[in-house]
């Protein structure tokens, strides 16, 4: 379907997904809602094929109506808890303004920009703008976005990977991964200076900002148009020695060597959307018998791959993980090794999190989450496997509302959890195996 332009315009191409029953045709102007949308790909006959990129409007809903309105249908109610907004009474907190995350001269300028009225690029209430400040070190910025639709008893299983293309994609229900450059003259895509990112509404971000001997990791979550974030910066990584345990090493800029000391070493790896599992020296399987091992970024021989890594080397209470983005051969990180045996983790003014141990084999090992003041608790929760879910404690939505509420834990997986409420929040790697929990906390 089209709409025509009330000025005598062009017309615009339409995809009509409107709920069943709603009416799509009207003789006056109209106020639709839905996303813009870019069309790129092969139209026409065979002989007769052209390359054509064009946008395009995907209706959702019929938001307010001129006079002719009468019976056109709003969106149907979702299936899932809304997020808790401000309590009655409580002052609505005010458009905020341009928020500088990141400010490198030498480097990178991360600003959150407010978006009210979605009038910048993307129906969201926050958009990013990075600029990379010196032409000789263009960014490498890759961005996961995690789901905001899945749930702790329906995890989404997987992530869409989509390069570059930050247009088309992102909707709830999936979980998404994006690599771009800013300010590279490789490609013409890369070039541009600053570029512009969406931060969707009521999902947890993570965004790395690369270079060569540099790297930002920043975690990212919006709610209420208020920017939740917690910034980690990385230097170059060549080696890591983990007490008593093992050690890792960047070598001939394609692969990790891992060596163990002695006992098993679980690996965790994730790169650009792909997760590998091992062990060193381990004992249970002949295939983890070997000591040392390498690990490729892309998991084959000879390929770097530019963009986000997470390594998690580790036994029970004793972790290291090292968080960060490779870019030509280099990887700039940040490298955590305070870990601890999971017992209880405290946000100030937020909340705790207390690691239940199960007694009963086979039952899987949980983490209470418990709010300490009168505001939800936003919890999230990704593991290196590519599920991820999130929930709320303390919450306004019937399913929200128990406080504590308790959940289970990845088995033998590294993962991410985070507890937020606004400018309140943590981050915790955690691997749990035979029942014993470590943990670091990443960022809080």
């Amino acid at each position: 379907m089209f709409f025509e332009s009330p000025s005598g315009g062009p017309s615009i191409c339409a995809v009509n997904r409107l709920p069943s029953g709603v009416r799509s045709h009207y003789d006056t102007p109209q106020v639709f809602e839905g996303y813009v949308r870019v069309f790129s790909g092969d139209i026409g006959c065979p002989g007769e094929v052209k390359h054509e990129t064009f946008p395009y409007l995907e209706i959702t809903g019929v938001v307010s109506a001129g006079p002719d309105s009468v019976g056109a249908a709003v969106s149907p109610t979702p299936c899932l808890p809304t997020p808790s907004v401000s309590g009655p009474g409580a002052t609505p907190a005010p458009a905020s303004s341009a928020r500088v995350l990141v400010d490198d001269p030498s480097f990178v300028k991360l600003t959150a920009l407010p978006n009210p009225g979605h009038t910048m690029w993307w129906a969201t209430d926050v958009i990013l703008e990075v600029q990379a400040k010196d032409a000789s070190r263009p960014v490498a910025v890759s961005y996961l976005m995690t789901d905001p639709s899945a749930t702790p008893g329906k995890p989404t299983p997987n992530v869409q990977i989509r390069g570059n293309n930050f247009t088309a994609g992102w909707d709830p229900g999936e979980q998404y991964y994006f690599c771009t450059w800013v300010g590279s003259q490789s490609q013409p895509a890369y070039a541009a200076n600053p570029q512009y990112f969406p931060l969707p509404h009521y999902r947890t971000c993570i965004l790395t900002l690369g270079t060569l001997d540099t790297a930002y990791v920043v975690f990212l979550r919006e709610n209420d148009g208020r920017v939740t974030y917690r910034v980690l910066k990385g230097k170059p990584f060549t080696s890591l020695d983990i007490d008593a345990l093992a050690k890792v090493t960047w070598q001939d800029g394609v692969r990790f060597e891992v060596r163990s000391y002695g006992g098993p070493v679980e690996v965790g790896l994730w790169v650009n959307g792909r997760y590998q599992h091992d062990e060193v020296a381990g004992a249970t399987r002949p295939e983890y018998a070997q000591n040392p091992k390498y690990y490729y970024l892309d998991h084959s021989a000879g390929h770097p791959s530019n963009g986000m890594l997470m390594l998690m080397v580790g036994r029970y209470q004793t972790l290291a993980l090292v968080l960060g983005s490779e870019s030509e051969g280099h990887v700039a990180a940040v490298t955590l090794t305070s870990s601890h045996a999971w017992q209880r983790e405290t946000i100030s003014g937020l909340a705790d999190l207390s690691a239940l141990i199960p007694r009963t084999p086979g039952v899987p090992a949980k983490v209470e989450v418990r709010a300490t003041g009168s505001s939800p608790v936003e919890v999230s929760h990704f593991g290196f496997d590519n599920t991820c879910w999130q929930w709320e404690v303390n919450g306004a939505a019937p399913g929200y509302a128990p406080n504590p509420q308790s959940f289970v834990l990845k088995h033998y997986t590294p993962a991410l959890l985070m507890a937020s409420r606004y400018d309140l929040a943590g981050v915790f790697l955690y691997n749990e195996n035979d029942s014993q929990i470590g943990v670091i906390p990443v960022a809080d």
